[in-house]
């Protein structure tokens, strides 16, 4: 039985190491991709790697072909052409841009992988515990299948390219998964977590109508509506919250389709806002078409949520509380609608995050980081 387990598990061992080499190719255009999966961990395997890619190249000459290929020469390439070959782009190069600004050494002698960047692999292991133990890995797993393809644009409501081009579902993700990675660096570099960062996911959430159109063509079943956004459940496993507040008291609007899937809506909003938040029931009449396509029913809709919001605030100033009453949410859609009560309940409505945002970073909030931001605020990378 031993003999059986571990030749079981050289096997095992053996086909982990195995070097493939997959190949994708464009039919009828000659153009070949070679793609070899590695276990970077495995020294062995990476040596062999590296001889299959240089076995590749010499193959690919010895057929007369090229090596380049749709997305042109990387640094992986690089060490395997002839001076001749690069010599028109190194003197085109000289002469547009002598001082190397852009693209700084790419395609230069001596910008092979030599200099290529490697992480760091105990930043990676971090990377994996943060993805594993919080809201933001759930985040980027409901996005990792996108493909790209962009069949989900026609049938956005927020899609609009005379207006802009950056609201579709298919880049809303782009800008999700960027912005993941932009939690991820500052909980790398223990830099704490950025309230701004919170507002650009309110952003794409704000263009977002969970109106769940874009799941019918996806050919991976994403639904952007149910993406958006848990900018709050995350705030609360990073004990970020607020502390005692004065001059306002709050109720909390929970939106019928609501972002917050971990923990009960109600237990989010009082821990960052620090406790003491009421429960507004009832629909804000807006649910996101109707009340425009059926302003008969939204107005019983909002005719029953009026009565809710006046008795809310009401029991709110019942000892004699002179301040302001706000009320809070989650959702662009039911933001909208409960603006509308403002003056019969004598209320105003906001984003949770954005009244977190006020009331942490100041009331020039917004102001103060378009004007850091402009003013050498944001690091400028060339690629």
């Amino acid at each position: 039985m031993p003999i059986i387990e571990r030749s079981k598990a050289i096997h095992k061992e053996v086909l982990k190491s195995r070097v493939w080499i997959a190949l994708h190719m464009h039919a009828g255009d000659g153009n070949v991709h070679t793609n070899i999966p590695v276990n970077s961990d495995d020294y062995g395997m990476l040596q062999e790697a590296n001889a299959a890619v240089a076995r590749i190249m010499k193959f690919a000459r010895e057929l007369n072909g090229v090596i380049s290929g749709e997305h042109s020469i990387g640094i992986t390439k690089l060490e395997f052409l002839e001076a001749a070959e690069v010599q028109s782009f190194v003197d085109y190069k000289q002469r547009v841009d002598p001082e190397g600004r852009f693209n700084k050494g790419k395609l230069m002698p001596g910008g092979d992988l030599r200099k290529a960047y490697t992480p760091s692999f105990a930043l990676i292991g971090h990377e994996s515990l943060i993805m594993e133990q919080s809201e933001i890995g759930r985040i980027a797993d409901s996005v990792k299948d996108c493909l790209r393809c962009g069949k989900c644009k026609p049938v956005c409501s927020t899609h609009v390219p005379r207006a802009n081009l950056l609201y579709s579902p298919r880049n809303k993700i782009l800008a999700t998964s960027l912005l993941v990675e932009a939690f991820l660096y500052e909980e790398q570099t223990r830099r704490g977590i950025s309230i701004k960062h919170f507002d650009e996911f309110s952003d794409v959430a704000d263009h977002c109508t969970i109106y769940h159109k874009c799941l019918n063509p996806c050919p991976v079943d994403i639904d952007f509506g149910d993406v958006s956004i848990a900018i709050h459940e995350y705030l609360l496993e990073k004990g970020v919250k607020l502390q005692g507040v004065q001059g306002v008291r709050y109720m909390y609007h929970d939106p019928c389709h609501s972002p917050m899937k971990t923990y009960q809506p109600m237990k989010v909003v009082n821990e960052l806002m620090g406790n003491g938040v009421a429960l507004n029931d009832r629909c804000c009449g807006e649910s996101g078409t109707l009340a425009v396509t059926r302003p008969d029913v939204s107005t019983q809709v909002r005719f029953r949520k009026e009565e809710e919001m006046k008795k809310g605030a009401g029991i709110l100033r019942d000892d004699g509380f002179a301040g302001e009453v706000k009320i809070l949410t989650s959702c662009p859609s039911c933001l909208q609608g409960l603006s509308r009560y403002d003056n019969d309940a004598g209320t105003s409505a906001d984003y949770i995050v954005v009244e977190m945002a006020k009331h942490l970073l100041g009331p020039n909030w917004m102001a103060d980081y378009v004007k850091k931001a402009n003013n050498g605020g944001i690091e400028r990378v060339l690629l």
